[in-house]
């Protein structure tokens, strides 16, 4: 199935024009999803909220990298 990029109808495969608009359609196949494995890792900072809270976030985002590669 072939998916017109002027007007996005679909179009059976071989078709050279967009059977809705005529536009020249480009055997190129579109963009599918893709389903990836990933790992989140939550971690909570003794007394960061209250930090946050009372800091300029680019300073407390400085200073957590600091201790962080320390």
């Amino acid at each position: 199935m072939l998916i017109c990029p002027q007007c996005g109808a679909e179009n059976p495969l071989g078709a050279k024009f967009c059977n809705e608009c005529a536009a020249p359609l480009v055997a190129t196949p579109s963009p599918r999803e893709q389903r990836k494995v990933v790992t989140v890792l939550f971690c909570d900072v003794v007394g960061s909220t209250a930090l946050g809270e009372s800091t300029d976030p680019e300073a407390l985002r400085a200073l957590l990298a600091a201790t962080s590669s320390a």
